[in-house]
């Protein structure tokens, strides 16, 4: 009887495992999708009013990026897992530097697991190099 307790205990342990590498991609892969949402909210307002907003913002706060982006993207998204603590925010930034080039950057600070590089790959790791484990997609560069 206890031979097969140790079985099934054993046998949960694995299924517990394998089910929370899925859910954390999955969040994974609802942060890809919020952050292009963003950046499409952003590049129209660019479009719109000829600049992107100035700044360092957090977004899905309330801060002013948030009523600035409004009518492109009514409800700004939050990180699936951590929507109110700061390492797992989603970010806007204007001055990102690569390669002596200024972006206007959205990124998740953190991503759960491996496998979401940067589609925006321009050779930099200091892209939001506060964050290591950071998904950034680039906007546009910062006109000058």
């Amino acid at each position: 009887m206890l031979v097969v307790a140790a079985i099934l205990f054993i046998f949960g342990a694995i299924a517990l495992q394998s089910f929370s590498g899925s859910t954390a991609k999955a969040r994974d892969t609802q942060r890809v999708s919020d952050l292009e949402q963003i950046r499409i909210a952003v590049r129209l307002y660019g479009e719109q009013n000829d600049s992107y907003p100035a700044n360092f913002y957090l977004l899905g706060v309330g801060s002013s990026i948030d009523e600035t982006l409004e009518s492109f993207i009514p409800t700004i998204p939050r990180d699936p897992r951590h929507g109110d603590d700061d390492d797992f925010r989603y970010v806007y930034n204007d001055t990102e530097v690569c390669n002596g080039n200024s972006y206007v950057v959205v990124y998740a600070r953190t991503m759960e697991t491996d496998g979401f590089s940067n589609v925006d790959d321009l050779g930099c790791d200091g892209l939001a190099s506060s964050y290591p484990n950071a998904r950034v997609l680039i906007v546009g560069e910062t006109p000058s």
